[in-house]
């Protein structure tokens, strides 16, 4: 994560499609998809 990332646009880039943002916080143990913090690390399923 790096500052202005959202996990939209990381699910845009890693899938083709942001609705699957919810896959990739669940995976990272996200509770709240609106609180990521820069340098935090994500789980790509």
């Amino acid at each position: 994560m790096v500052s202005g990332d959202t996990l939209w646009a990381i699910a845009e880039r890693f899938y083709g499609d942001g609705n699957k943002y919810q896959q990739i916080a669940d995976a990272s143990g996200i509770a709240n998809p609106d609180l990521i913090h820069p340098g935090q690390v994500l789980t790509i399923p």
